[in-house]
């Protein structure tokens, strides 16, 4: 009983520690859109921004359910992500607990935006984004502690594609979802993809900030952000 014990506080331990070295970053401040129907007190919330700035919203898996459909792939309903070899474990900014409020930063042009980090030091960063009418070009200002920047470029291609080879600031977060209208209904059933823009931030140093600069080709939206130490 004694060994069963220690070994259950062990593993708590450990995983404690292990679910530290994973951050969500709190994104609240600059979200702006809302682009998930969801399903709470067995009603649906419908989505009032489109994805692409027309018609296109994403529904979680309880709303497509009301319609009838239990074959299409729609997302997860509390918006976890468990981790894979690709990536953390996820929580993006939207769930059926949550029926109302922003889900994701949309930028429809040229737009520039800050999200703040826990000051400590990481190994990755990753922004989980969807790109509508084409691909949305992106330039990152990493700030560290002691006043320091370092910049780089990320493309988030087009939602309709999914991953090549040579994306290697790239992974997949979801794959092959469909797509509903304002109304929750179905408008293509598959081959839309919400990728994971990968940053490496200098380990040996804290971030504190990244900035975000998109030019004025294609329509952004940035669904979360994960911190992995």
């Amino acid at each position: 009983m004694i060994k069963l014990t220690i070994f259950i506080a062990a593993f708590y331990c450990f995983s404690m520690a292990f679910a530290q070295k994973v951050i969500q970053a709190d994104i609240q401040s600059i979200l702006n859109v809302r682009i998930v129907t969801t399903f709470s007190d067995k009603k649906l919330v419908l989505w009032t921004d489109a994805l692409d700035g027309g018609t296109s919203g994403m529904a979680t898996t309880a709303a497509v359910l009301t319609t009838g459909d239990k074959t299409s792939k729609a997302l997860p309903d509390n918006g976890i992500f468990p981790s894979d070899e690709s990536h953390p474990k996820v929580v993006l900014n939207y769930s059926n607990s949550k029926p109302t409020g922003f889900q994701a930063r949309r930028s429809l042009g040229v737009d520039s935006f800050n999200i703040a980090t826990p000051k400590k030091q990481y190994k990755k960063v990753f922004l989980f984004c969807m790109s509508g009418n084409g691909p949305s070009n992106l330039k990152f200002r990493l700030t560290y502690s002691d006043n320091t920047i370092e910049q780089c470029d990320r493309v988030v291609p087009d939602w309709f594609f999914d991953l090549k080879p040579t994306d290697t600031n790239l992974c997949l977060l979801a794959k092959d979802l469909g797509k509903w209208d304002k109304n929750n209904k179905m408008m293509e059933a598959n081959h839309h993809y919400l990728h994971g823009v990968i940053l490496q931030p200098n380990p040996t140093k804290k971030l504190v900030k990244i900035e975000v600069n998109k030019d004025k080709k294609g329509v952004l939206t940035l669904w979360g952000v994960t911190l992995q130490r």
